[in-house]
């Protein structure tokens, strides 16, 4: 059932309100991540459409490249939720040691791609001028590609505890900063003693590096300057375990390698919608734009889901992760039906924000592209939920063979096919260019919305069969410590620097 009693008493761990506690934070953390990318390709919109068009793949690209290391560091935050419902809080910092070490692994990955920036944005076949402004952005982004990964590192520390609001803070401060930052790199700005050039595309990857800079300054004084930190969960303990290090890439591993090839599939057909025509891409990335604005509580209401399975997980507590479940999905699905409303029925308000002007080409592509949004809401948040549930508890490694088979065998794939045909001689001259153009992409963005669903059930479908119930990702007391000689909690002095 949807509704449930239960759910919203108060006493009963998992329930309505403690899910409320601790997604709203990460929802509104989302909507600062959101709010940058918004304002971000607002800014470049209003300095010119060449800008926009290209910040998009570019960015895409970036985080596609990085993403392996995205959903591996990001695991780290199911390590601390089992480490702390199992009350081992001695192994919480070691947990966040192991996701720093590979988000600096991560960030190395991203220097090397500066490299290859070139030859990868000139494969893709956008216009000349497109490509070089695709290389410049992407390669700022490239070379500060550490400091998100950190942050995510970081995070997983108060994530898995369920202390939300500390991540909360920390990415609405990079809002606050991103958006002034931005401004007056994109556009310039004249102080009279000193003057900031206008810098245009530069401007906006310069001021989204130095806003996330900040951020980060602030979690590392938060987790290493607490003296209680240092006591109950050992924040300073630095030393590299290989066995915690490895199983995070047993378990993580698998997650970032599903966001990779998934992001990839998108990408591929942001890429190929973009070789359209100039105004199938700027109304591609408004509509995916506005559809990263559904996604915060999805997103939100997924890593919450992850917490709280993780926390029962570890506390070998089954009916409240089932209860922190449901109570989320009533959450998930009440804000969806709303968003749903607002792109169906009222899409006009947000379009004009980007930009595009009512009656054009673009405006009335994207109108259209918003109702294929709509259809898939429901079945995208219901794939991230559930998705998020299993992965808590565990189950990355179907989590990663389905979503990556999915994302290429009824997504990517099925977009290049629909290309290729559609761009082939005969079929061009038998149904003439613009009509094959519409019915390429047309039928690119139905495939989206059958993947979507078909995705969004078989990750529902597993989590009913309740194999991840059994499944567990950290050591027991017992071989961590097989003579018992660590006590949970120590003295503050041994570990001050």
């Amino acid at each position: 059932m949807l509704f449930e009693r239960n759910l919203f008493d108060r006493s009963k761990p998992g329930n309505f309100w403690e899910v409320f506690r601790i997604a709203l934070p990460l929802i509104l953390a989302n909507a600062g991540h959101s709010i940058n990318l918004f304002t971000d390709r607002l800014m470049l919109q209003n300095f010119s459409k060449e800008t926009m068009s290209a910040a998009f793949p570019a960015g895409l690209t970036h985080f596609t490249l990085i993403c392996y290391f995205v959903g591996t560091v990001g695991y780290a935050n199911s390590f601390v939720a089992q480490y702390f419902g199992a009350k081992m809080y001695h192994r919480v910092g070691a947990a966040v040691w192991q996701a720093i070490y590979m988000a600096l692994l991560g960030g190395l990955f991203s220097v090397a791609a500066y490299f290859y920036a070139p030859a990868l944005f000139r494969a893709f076949g956008h216009a000349p001028h497109l490509v070089e402004l695709e290389v410049a952005y992407f390669r700022i982004l490239a070379l500060g590609g550490c400091i998100p990964l950190l942050t995510i590192a970081l995070s997983t520390f108060w994530g898995g505890q369920g202390k939300t609001s500390m991540i909360m803070f920390v990415n609405l401060l990079i809002t606050f900063c991103n958006i002034p930052f931005n401004y007056m790199l994109i556009f310039g700005m004249d102080f009279g003693w000193f003057k900031i050039p206008a810098m245009g595309i530069l401007g906006a990857a310069y001021g989204t590096l130095a806003a996330g800079l900040v951020g980060l300054l602030v979690m590392v004084g938060c987790l290493l300057g607490s003296r209680t930190n240092i006591a109950r969960f050992r924040t300073w303990n630095m030393r590299f375990d290989k066995d915690m290090f490895l199983r995070l890439f047993k378990f993580g591993g698998p997650n970032g390698v599903q966001l990779f090839l998934d992001l990839a599939s998108f990408n591929l057909c942001v890429v190929l919608l973009g070789k359209i025509g100039q105004d199938v891409l700027n109304a591609s990335g408004v509509a995916f734009s506005l559809n990263s604005l559904a996604m915060i509580p999805m997103f939100g209401l997924g890593q919450t889901v992850s917490i709280l399975v993780g926390q029962g997980i570890g506390a070998q507590d089954i009916p409240f992760a089932e209860r922190a479940v449901r109570s989320a999905r009533l959450w998930l699905y009440f804000m969806l039906i709303i968003l749903g409303i607002l792109f169906l029925f009222y899409p006009e308000p947000a379009l004009t924000l980007f930009q595009l002007e009512p009656g054009t080409r673009a405006f009335d592509l994207a109108k259209i592209m918003l109702r294929f949004v709509t259809a898939y809401l429901i079945f995208d948040g219901t794939g991230i939920l559930y998705g998020s549930a299993i992965k808590g508890a565990g189950d990355t490694k179907f989590s990663m063979w389905i979503g990556s088979t999915f994302a290429w065998l009824l997504f990517g794939i099925p977009c290049l096919v629909t290309f290729y045909i559609f761009g082939l001689p005969s079929v061009r001259e038998s149904l003439g260019p613009d009509r094959a153009d519409t019915y390429n992409l047309w039928t690119q963005w139905t495939i989206i919305v059958a993947y979507i669903m078909i995705l969004g059930t078989t990750f529902y479908l597993r989590y009913l069969g309740g194999k991840w119930k059994g499944m567990k990702v950290i050591e027991s007391e017992a071989n961590d410590h097989p003579r018992g000689a660590i006590p949970k909690e120590v003295g503050v002095d041994s570990y001050l620097p």
